[in-house]
């Protein structure tokens, strides 16, 4: 009965309120949910994740209509990495001097789906750590729950407050270490596949060699060496030699090279893994199951007196 009366109320008030009203009340709603998107996309791991797949859509939207022949309309792209400073690079050459970007645009589309799928798999072995973490956490807690109420046991204030401490440093920890190991693994490999677009992109408009061999020595000046890279930028080099010594066009084995980095990213993964399962233990062990043990001495101390 009780339904059926608020079921009136509502429509009722469906009835009586104005249009004026349920037209501001949608205006709201819908700027609630575009402020939600808003704070969504800059939310660590879940907003770089929202951003490359909305990304992506702008880079499909923009593929058909160059495959259409469409002047291409204004875009605005999502920050995603170094693919929306590629896109807006990529705009002006299309704008400005005319180059056909259809060929690059289903690379990026294609190397843009693979580091979203790339960034799915980091984003699961991340968030795995933090799930091992808060649920051994409340394994502690819940121990200590126990204590207090069926062994009438007082845990002092300060002890319950030095363990959180403790845990929020190693979980703290935990976050701070994986941001710069994964900042030394991938960035130079992200830096290089970058450049590696641009210059191809240089090459389409014909720039001077020499104009393409300053830039090469200014990349490599500017940005972080890594080993895994050596062999890449190494080639790269004799090609842009040979491009300027003999005229010999080198965009086929600049997309190979790039093709070979997508491969030694992956490889370079696996030591990933192992470091973030490293780092997993470390922290667990140091951390959490210390504090554990804090736990089982005091119970331990308490039943000896």
């Amino acid at each position: 009965m009780n339904v059926y009366i608020i079921g009136f109320l509502f429509l009722l008030l469906f009835i009586v309120l104005p249009e004026k009203f349920w037209g501001h009340g949608l205006e709201f709603i819908s700027q609630l949910r575009n402020s939600i998107n808003e704070i969504l996309n800059h939310v660590p791991f879940i907003g770089l994740q929202r951003r490359g797949g909305l990304l992506l859509s702008q880079v499909s939207s923009w593929s058909s209509e160059s495959s259409l022949g469409l002047f291409t309309k204004s875009y605005v792209f999502f920050p995603y990495k170094f693919y929306s400073n590629l896109l807006e690079d990529l705009y002006k050459l299309e704008r400005q001097d005319g180059v056909v970007v259809k060929s690059f645009l289903l690379e990026i589309r294609k190397s843009l789906m693979q580091d979203i799928s790339f960034e799915k798999k980091k984003k699961t072995e991340i968030g795995n750590g933090f799930y091992q973490m808060f649920f051994m956490s409340g394994i502690i807690f819940l121990f200590l729950f126990v204590l207090e109420s069926q062994l009438n046991l007082k845990v002092p204030f300060f002890l319950k407050l030095g363990i959180i401490l403790w845990q929020l440093i190693g979980t703290t920890l935990f976050a701070l270490t994986v941001i710069w190991i994964e900042n030394k693994i991938f960035t130079p490999f992200s830096d290089f596949i970058y450049y590696l677009y641009r210059l191809r992109s240089m090459c389409s408009i014909h720039i001077d060699a020499n104009a393409l061999f300053l830039s090469f020595r200014e990349f490599c000046e500017s940005t972080k060496k890594h080993k895994s890279t050596k062999s890449s930028v190494n080639r790269v080099e004799e090609l842009l030699i040979r491009l300027r010594d003999m005229g010999i066009p080198i965009g086929s084995e600049l997309k190979e090279i790039q093709e070979d980095l997508w491969d030694d990213m992956l490889f370079e993964f696996e030591k990933f893994q192992k470091k973030l399962f490293f780092m997993k233990f470390l922290v667990l062990t140091f951390f959490f199951l210390a504090t554990y043990l804090v736990f089982v001495l005091y119970l331990f101390s308490f039943f000896m007196e």
